[in-house]
């Protein structure tokens, strides 16, 4: 009785609301999960990947899970985060110091090292259909478009005319993207293990241990060769993320330690914000909370949350007046709202319960007899690629019609967003923990469709000069699924404001945007790369629960 009493003081009563939240939340994930099946792939239809029916025993393993979950996460909270009193809080007793460089560059090396094989193994680099579009706009074929970051076309092209400017070929270009990004991961990844290393004062040992995470396995080295928008997105997060970490925890004394952190920090929200949709997201949802911050008497954070708010106003400028007036084509309407046009194709698909107007706009999105053969209920592509589908009908009543069908039918809804976002949230969906598709899922062209590149001037080579390398460099590869480090990192804000550090999660919010913007607007039911910064962010997931024990000393800021 008396062990009980002492736990329940070290777990806060806010933070045990919050936990029977949390744990109801990951419960009806799990139950849920069990009842999703994919059967098939992303193209297969509603009879194929669909969602079993439930049973009473659901109700009991759901109040069973909760429980438990209940119980394990408050005994976790209460003996490796316990709450401290407020006299002895000290949010600020962080002790920060300015990164050292020649570790960071010496680890970068070696992790670049040990990724040159895979791209001499899949030389020039890892080319899909994305990079496609973005090596016809480079090259003049196509008119520019914003489908795909203008930003990151700009930078395939930059490649190609360095490469042309030597007199090198297209496939010199591709080869010199691919070792500019090697070197950019490399750097990132390295600064991650360096910035572990010093906020957690951890034994040299994990030094060893996270150059291993992120050198060897072939799923983050496949990543340093891919000519897709994502990598480079991704370690702008990871970099955004350690830096705001930095500011909050050290209450702005991170600026006077580390001169180089307001560039980086601009670099960081720049790069996000231009190499992938989702990353003006992201910067507005930071500008945000460093503005709360700002209000609430942390003037440290007034620089950075006008650095964050310019920056998105230039981004939602740049992407949107300027490049109209420049004749970029803008993005798709229907890639922003992927999942709720697939809710509305599964209520034509199974003759869900619609008025007669609501009727004659379906018709007009794409004829009503068709939805039957085109829904497919984890990918939205191929209804927004059917050849009759209308994408202008999406810029009048759209949201007033998908309320309308979704009132009529709210348990389809619901069906239709589980199943278009399950590898998001799930924890124990099979097929999410035995995926491994990450990179033949964009078919390379460069391994399964050599010879359409040559009409682009794009010759693969293996130059190891043995296939048999190919099985030891594999492109594909089995990694912590993203369901996991969704859930984890939700408990590590639980953790942090258990502890008090409630501010700290603020380094959290690009992780969140990420995961907001696909559980709202994702196209597919499960692609790692969309959300590969989360996988990039483990380190520092794991950080920033040790920081916050270690942070109980008195407050001390290295200039060393």
């Amino acid at each position: 009785m008396i062990a009980v009493r002492s736990i329940r003081k070290q777990v806060r009563p806010s933070t045990f609301a919050l936990l029977l939240l949390f744990s109801i939340a990951l419960s009806a994930s799990i139950i849920a999960s069990n009842h999703i099946i994919i059967a098939g792939g992303e193209y297969s239809t509603a009879e194929v990947n669909r969602i079993s029916p439930y049973s009473y025993n659901d109700l009991a393993l759901f109040v069973l899970v909760t429980v438990l979950l209940l119980v394990i996460g408050t005994l976790v909270l209460a003996l490796l985060f316990p709450s401290p009193k407020a006299a002895d809080n000290r949010d600020a007793a962080f002790e920060t110091s300015r990164l050292k460089r020649k570790p960071i560059i010496l680890m970068g090396i070696a992790l670049f090292v040990l990724y040159v094989p895979y791209l001499l193994a899949y030389w020039p680099g890892l080319i899909f259909s994305d990079s496609i579009a973005s090596l016809s706009q480079s090259l003049g074929f196509t008119a520019y478009s914003n489908h795909h970051p203008l930003t990151f076309t700009l930078c395939v092209k930059a490649c190609l005319f360095v490469a042309h400017m030597l007199g090198l070929s297209n496939s010199a270009g591709c080869a010199l993207f691919s070792i500019i990004q090697m070197g950019l991961l490399s750097l990132c990844f390295a600064i991650s293990i360096q910035w572990v290393m010093q906020r957690t004062k951890c034994h040299r040992v994990w030094r060893f241990a996270l150059l291993a995470f992120f050198g060897l396995p072939s799923y983050f080295a496949t990543y340093t060769i891919a000519m897709w928008k994502d990598p480079l997105f991704s370690a702008g997060i990871v970099v955004l993320s350690l830096l705001v970490f930095d500011l909050v925890a050290s209450e702005g004394q991170i600026l006077k330690v580390e001169k180089a952190w307001l560039p980086m920090f601009t670099l960081a929200c720049l790069a996000t914000a231009l190499l992938r949709s989702n990353g003006i997201l992201v910067v507005i949802l930071l500008a945000a909370g460093l503005i709360v911050l700002s209000l609430n008497r942390q003037r440290s954070c007034e620089k950075p949350a006008i650095t964050a708010t310019s920056i998105a106003i230039a981004a939602l400028l740049v992407t949107g007046p300027a490049f109209s007036a420049l004749g970029v084509t803008p993005t798709a309407k229907a890639e922003s709202i992927g999942i709720p046009l697939n809710q509305m194709a599964r209520i034509a698909a199974t003759d869900g319960a619609m008025s007669n107007d609501d009727a004659r706009y379906l018709n007009e999105i794409l004829p009503l007899d068709v939805y039957k053969t085109v829904y497919t209920p984890t990918c939205v592509d191929s209804l927004k690629w059917n050849q009759s589908f209308n994408e202008d009908a999406l810029s009048t009543g759209f949201w007033q019609h998908w309320l309308s069908l979704g009132i009529k039918n709210p348990t389809s809804y619901l069906e239709a967003w589980e199943l278009q976002t399950v590898g998001y949230w799930s924890v124990n969906q099979p097929q999410v923990l035995a995926y491994s598709a990450n990179i033949s899922t964009g078919v390379p062209r460069n391994i399964y469709d050599k010879d359409s590149l040559e009409a682009w001037g794009i010759f693969p080579q293996n130059k190891l000069g043995n296939d048999a390398a190919y099985n030891l460099l594999r492109i594909d590869q089995e990694f912590i699924p993203i369901g996991w480090l969704v859930w984890f990192a939700l408990f590590a804000a639980l953790a942090l404001f258990n502890s008090r550090k409630t501010v700290w999660a603020i380094s959290l919010i690009p992780t969140a945007a990420i995961v907001a913007a696909l559980l709202i607007a994702s196209p597919i039911w499960y692609w790692e790369r969309y959300a590969v910064a989360l996988q990039f962010l483990l380190p520092f997931y794991v950080s920033i629960l040790i920081s916050a024990r270690n942070a109980r000393q008195s407050p001390r800021v290295s200039k060393r």
